[in-house]
């Protein structure tokens, strides 16, 4: 499915990641354990704006826990970048929020960084319809 990026953010910093290079700061974090398996194979309508083909794409930061080791934690986005990375697709769109943090692993990951309102390619998924909870 082809579909416009929009980050949450105009100070954030958009980018095609390769996600297996950073998957393991993913692991490294407390949040981490998510069975990708058992994910309802459907994004969420909150995730686009279809009249525009707009996906708002996930949001990430790199933080040091007091161990020392760095890792990867979202702003928001968790489900709908696992969601992706499930149905195999390794490059993933992302936005960092406040700008590309200076590591190593994060720099290799980068395929390129993407322009608001650039055209990617995500999984053909259908998109759950919003629910009304009154």
């Amino acid at each position: 499915m082809e579909v416009r990026i929009h980050k949450r953010a105009d100070e954030d910093v958009a980018a095609l990641v390769n996600w297996s290079h950073i998957e393991p700061y993913w692991l490294k974090s407390n949040f981490a354990l998510l069975n990708r398996d058992m994910l309802v194979d459907t994004y969420s309508a909150l995730w686009f704006d279809r009249t525009k083909s707009i996906f708002q794409v996930g949001e990430i930061f790199l933080q040091q826990k007091d161990s020392g080791d760095d890792v990867i934690m979202f702003c928001n986005g968790r489900h709908r970048t696992n969601l992706i990375i499930k149905h195999q697709q390794n490059l993933v769109p992302i936005a960092f929020q406040g700008g590309v943090p200076n590591h190593s692993a994060i720099q290799n990951a980068i395929v390129r960084e993407l322009a608001e309102g650039e055209v990617v390619s995500i999984p053909d998924l259908p998109i759950m319809d919003k629910v009304n909870h009154t």
